[in-house]
């Protein structure tokens, strides 16, 4: 009964993971979205800052779905910069 347990909460988390939209295709439309282009070596710098920022973006959002935050937040076209 435990293994089947298992199996059924294992195969309810390969749903949701794939299920979810992935940071990269996020990353791409946002690019895409504000015109954004970088070189080779800026671009990971440049993903890595808005990575960061959009956790907290959907931190904070997650806060505003229970009702402990007054407003949502979004991304804009400065989300990838320092």
């Amino acid at each position: 009964m435990k293994f089947i347990l298992n199996l059924v909460a294992l195969a309810f988390l390969v749903f949701l993971v794939k299920s979810a939209p992935s940071n990269d295709s996020e990353w791409e439309n946002y690019k895409n979205k504000h015109g954004k282009s970088y070189s080779e070596s800026e671009y990971s710098l440049r993903k890595q800052i808005w990575k960061d920022k959009k956790a907290k973006i959907d931190k904070h959002n997650e806060l505003h779905n229970k009702g402990r935050a007054s407003y949502r937040k979004g991304t804009n076209q400065f989300t990838d910069m320092v």
